[in-house]
């Protein structure tokens, strides 16, 4: 409807034409007042509900104050062509991925803080994928088009056809394609979507289905549990999600002694208070038969604490009887060379392996 050097509401001259989203158009603007850029989005339909579904956007957009969230600058929904306008990004997400673990990090810890920020004003997003995260001029990760939001408990909106599925296929949850799916998707669809986006953040590949192969051990799991078929097989809440991520993210590259140690006391801490350590266990693992000199080996085997060790045996039985065995040829290369001293703390640690497994060979 718009073209190059058009004037819209005698306030905004109209530079190109960046993209599409939700149930409009986005253009690049130039305020006149302001004499600053922005980006602008308008309603480029006349049917009355997606006329209705933009102008819940933008109030959605309004009822949240967060860094992490899009932020609606101006707005005039009773212009004969609705519109808002909103800070003008560098790029999205989808134009630099794939990327590497170290940039992911930062990225993703933003983008969950945002969807959650959305959550707890009471909303849903219902497409979180890489086009929909924005990479604003200071560095700050956005999340932005809220075209297909709700909010949860006061939205009197609701879809015309109940039937339809509205969303984006690769990163849709299988709950959202069934009938009426769209309007009933909780938080938990947000949380797989995340989890889709994780993926191709990492892998580069757009997720209609997920080769854990591509993946780094230590985010197998995180990005498995979030895409669980069930919604009550995922993380309950994104904040669950990101503590997984970056609990998983820590034990990938904190591989040195001190980082090691600190590695054992999250875990053992979690464990204590029942919560889940995801692949915490294995990264503890590896980096104990990583070490070449035996000596080392022992050292940091000598770290694992009471919990962790029944944590091992119960949830990583074949993984931890291996390490028991290059354990078991380390002190036999070794021993003459410890005092008494060290027999009592294999003895100690042996015990709990006897009083914790039901594993003949293990025992």
């Amino acid at each position: 409807m718009f073209k190059t050097g058009d004037l819209i509401n005698n306030k905004y001259k109209v530079i190109e034409n960046i993209g599409q989203g939700g149930f409009g158009v986005v253009l690049q603007v130039y305020s006149l007042e302001e004499s600053k850029y922005f980006a602008l989005k308008y309603c480029n339909t006349t049917d009355e509900e997606r006329i209705r579904r933009f102008k819940r956007e933008v109030r959605l957009m309004e009822s949240i104050d967060h860094e992490n969230v899009i932020r609606v600058t101006d707005s005039n929904l009773e212009y004969n062509v609705p519109y808002f306008c909103m800070p003008l990004a560098s790029c999205s997400l989808k134009d630099i991925i794939p990327l590497e673990l170290s940039d992911c990090t930062t990225l993703f810890e933003q983008m969950c803080n945002g969807v959650n920020a959305i959550h707890l004003s009471g909303g849903t997003h219902r497409d979180i994928k890489p086009d929909n995260i924005l990479m604003m001029p200071d560095g700050k990760v956005i999340v932005s088009d809220l075209g297909l939001s709700k909010f949860d408990n006061r939205d009197s909106t609701v879809l015309t056809m109940t039937n339809i599925a509205m969303g984006t296929e690769a990163y849709m949850p299988p709950e959202q394609k069934l009938p009426g799916g769209t309007r009933d998707l909780t938080h938990s669809g947000d949380v797989y979507m995340l989890g889709k986006t994780l993926y191709e953040m990492i892998t580069g590949d757009i997720p209609y289905s997920l080769n854990y192969g591509n993946l780094p051990s230590g985010l197998q799991m995180v990005i498995r549990k979030a895409t669980q078929y069930s919604p009550n097989d995922r993380y309950q809440t994104v904040g669950n999600l990101l503590d997984a991520f970056l609990d998983s993210c820590k034990a990938m590259t904190e591989v040195d002694k001190n980082g090691f140690k600190s590695l054992v006391e999250i875990a053992t801490e979690k464990i204590k208070r029942g919560e889940s350590i995801n692949d915490i266990p294995l990264t503890i693992i590896d980096n104990i038969r990583k070490q070449e000199v035996d000596e080392e080996l022992n050292e940091y085997f000598h770290e694992l604490t009471n919990e962790l060790i029944t944590e091992l045996i119960k949830n990583y039985k074949d993984t931890f009887l291996e390490l028991l065995k290059k354990y078991q040829s380390a002190i036999e290369n070794v021993v003459g060379g410890y005092p008494f001293s060290f027999a009592e703390n294999v003895d100690w640690r042996m015990g709990i392996v006897i009083d914790s497994s039901e594993s003949f060979e293990m025992k």
